[in-house]
């Protein structure tokens, strides 16, 4: 995917162009995925988390949870206490995944 490659997600109007960074995170609804953006809109799209993580620019997300992708330039907190978590800059919080934090880890430069 090119630098200013945009995404397009399917809307019962047709197609949504949207910029990468600007999808917060999303989250698994069966065969379904609902996409989150940054300015409060939802989309719900007639594909399982799987197919979507496979067309999303890796090395701006993360898979932190068989049920979650976020956007790793929206992070600004991992809480490493009895359950590891990982907070966004618009609040929200998710549970990572032991499985999946050295691989999410590895994505930030750590001075």
């Amino acid at each position: 995917m090119s630098k200013n490659q945009k995404i397009a997600l399917p809307t019962s109007k047709g197609l949504l162009f949207v910029d990468p960074i600007d999808i917060l995170y999303c989250n698994s609804a069966g065969s379904y995925t609902n996409i989150f953006l940054s300015n409060s809109k939802k989309f719900t799209i007639a594909k399982n988390l799987k197919e979507i993580s496979e067309k999303l620019p890796a090395q701006m997300f993360a898979r932190i949870h068989r049920s979650h992708i976020i956007n790793i330039g929206h992070v600004v907190e991992f809480i490493n206490g009895n359950s590891q978590t990982v907070l966004l800059d618009n609040g929200e919080e998710f549970q990572l995944s032991k499985s999946k934090k050295h691989e999410f880890l590895e994505k930030f430069i750590k001075l």
